[in-house]
C-alpha cells in the first residue's frame, strides 16, 4: 500500500516526490521548493482568514466531527490507519486502535471549547478577536507514538490559525491522514493545514517553516536544542519527560487499582511521555508494596490478551534482558524482587532503594515503597525538570494534599 505522507494544497503541484518504506507500506511525499512551500503557507493563511469570518461554534463543530470519525473502527479514517500503523510502528493493532481512539475522543463534543474557556476565561474572547491568533504556527512532531499530531492540529485550527506540521519519521502517516479527514468534512479547515515530512536540517525549507510566529517542537533533548537554534522567533520545546504513579494509603481495592495501572503501562507500551515507568507505593504496613507489585504483575499478564505487546527489535529485547538481569543479580536490598513473563511481554521489579529511575520501557515498571508522602518530595527533587505526569490512587480526602505535593515537586499534570 502507498499512502501520502504530506498534505500540501499547492496551487501548482510539486514536480518532485520521494518514497520511503514504512513497514509493509510506502510513504510518498511531495518535495516542494521553499518558494512553493511559502506559497502554500499563503494559501493556508487565506483559508484561516475565511475561518475567522465564520462563527467559532461552526469551526469547533467541524473539528469535533472529524475527531469523532477517528473513534469508529468499522469505517472511516481509523480503519485505514489500522492497516498501516501497526506494521510501520511495531505497536499491535489493538494498541493502535485504543490509543488513537483515546486521542480522538479527547477532542470530541465540546472538549476543545471547554479547554478554550479554561485557558482564556471565556471563548467569547476568541470569538470577538480579543485574542489574536498567530499568523503562522508550526508544529514539529515527535515520532514515538502515532497520532500525536491530532491535538496540535485541532487546537491550532480552534484558534483559526494556519498550521504547518512536520511529520516525524516514526509516524509519517497520521498527520496527513488527519488533515485529509478534516478536508472531507470542512474545506476551509483542510486548506488551513499543511503537512510536510522534510528531513531535519534542510535549511532552505526550514527557513520558511520556522519563520512562523510560534514554533512548537517535541522530541529528544538533542533535537530540541538543534531546532531552538534554527528558530528566529518564539519557540516552545518539549524534550524528554518522565511520568510515574503514586499508590497511596486508603486507595481502595488493590486489584482494581493495579488493573488501571497495568492498562496505563500497556497502552503504547510506555513509549508515551505520560506512560508510568515507576510506581511509588505508600506503605502503612510492611509488605504492602510487595503485594501491590504482585497484583501489577498479574494484571499485566491479563491485559496482554486485550492489548498485545509491540514487536521489538533485538536491541529492545536486549534492553529488557539487562533490566531483568540487573534486578535479579544486582539488587540494592535483600528484600528486592523481580517478576516477569516467560517472554518479553512484561517485567515488574520491587526496589527498596528510594529514587525515580526510568526503565527501558516496553512494559517494564519499578515498584518503590514509600515510608510517607513527605519522602516523595526529596525523591523527585533531582528530576524536577523532567517530570511530566503522575497517576494518583489515594483516599478522596487526601487527593488535594497529594496534588499540592506533586505540583510543588514540578509535576505538570496529575490524574487518576
Amino acid at each position: 500500500m502507498t499512502f501520502s505522507a504530506c498534505h500540501l494544497p499547492l496551487r501548482s503541484p510539486a514536480t518532485r516526490t520521494v518514497q520511503r518504506p514504512f513497514g509493509d507500506a510506502t510513504a510518498q511525499s511531495l518535495l516542494p521548493t521553499p518558494a512553493e512551500l511559502d506559497a502554500a503557507w499563503a494559501a493556508a493563511e487565506e483559508a484561516a482568514a475565511r475561518l475567522r469570518r465564520r462563527s467559532l461554534a461552526s469551526v469547533l463543530e467541524a473539528i469535533a466531527a472529524c475527531a469523532e470519525a477517528w473513534t469508529e473502527t468499522t469505517a472511516g479514517p481509523l480503519e485505514e490507519a489500522l492497516t498501516v500503523l501497526p506494521g510501520g510502528t511495531g505497536f499491535s493493532r489493538p494498541v493502535v486502535q485504543r490509543g488513537l481512539s483515546a486521542m480522538a475522543k479527547a477532542l470530541c463534543g465540546d472538549a476543545i471549547g471547554e479547554l478554550i474557556d479554561r485557558e482564556l476565561g471565556d471563548r467569547a474572547r476568541l470569538e470577538s478577536h480579543q485574542v489574536k491568533a498567530p499568523t503562522r504556527l508550526t508544529h514539529v512532531m515527535a515520532g514515538n507514538l502515532p497520532g500525536l499530531a491530532f491535538a496540535p492540529i485541532a487546537l491550532s485550527l480552534a484558534l483559526r490559525a494556519p498550521v504547518l506540521v512536520k511529520a516525524a519519521a516514526g509516524d509519517p502517516y497520521s498527520p496527513a491522514a488527519f488533515a485529509r479527514a478534516l478536508a472531507t468534512i470542512d474545506e476551509d479547515l483542510g486548506e488551513a493545514v499543511l503537512v510536510h515530512d522534510w528531513r531535519g536540517g534542510d535549511g532552505a525549507i526550514e527557513d520558511v517553516a520556522f519563520a512562523a510566529d510560534v514554533v512548537v517542537a517535541s522530541g529528544s533533548d538533542a533535537a530540541i536544542a538543534v531546532i531552538r537554534r534554527r528558530v528566529p522567533g518564539r519557540f516552545i520545546g518539549h524534550g524528554h519527560k518522565v511520568s510515574f504513579a503514586v499508590v497511596a494509603d486508603g486507595r481502595g481495592d488493590d486489584r482494581s487499582v493495579a488493573a488501571a495501572l497495568a492498562f496505563d503501562v500497556a497502552l503504547w507500551d510506555q513509549h508515551g511521555c505520560l506512560s508510568p515507568q515507576v510506581c511509588f507505593v505508600e506503605e502503612a504496613n510492611r509488605g504492602e508494596a510487595e503485594r501491590f507489585a504482585l497484583a501489577i504483575a498479574g494484571e499485566l499478564e491479563n491485559v496482554r490478551l486485550a492489548l498485545p505487546p509491540r514487536q521489538m527489535d533485538a536491541a529492545e529485547a536486549a534492553a529488557i534482558a539487562r533490566f531483568r538481569h540487573s534486578a535479579e543479580w544486582d539488587p540494592g536490598d535483600p528484600r528486592d524482587r523481580l517478576w516477569h513473563a516467560d517472554d518479553t511481554a512484561w517485567s515488574v521489579t520491587l526496589e527498596h532503594r528510594p529514587g525515580l529511575r526510568p526503565t527501558c520501557l516496553d512494559r517494564c515498571i519499578r515498584v518503590v515503597p514509600l515510608a510517607s508522602a513527605d519522602t516523595l518530595s526529596d525523591v523527585l527533587a533531582p528530576h524536577r525538570a523532567r517530570l511530566e505526569c503522575a497517576g494518583l490512587a489515594c483516599a478522596v480526602e487526601r487527593c488535594r494534599d497529594w496534588e499540592t505535593l506533586l505540583q510543588s515537586a514540578g509535576v505538570h499534570r496529575t490524574c487518576a
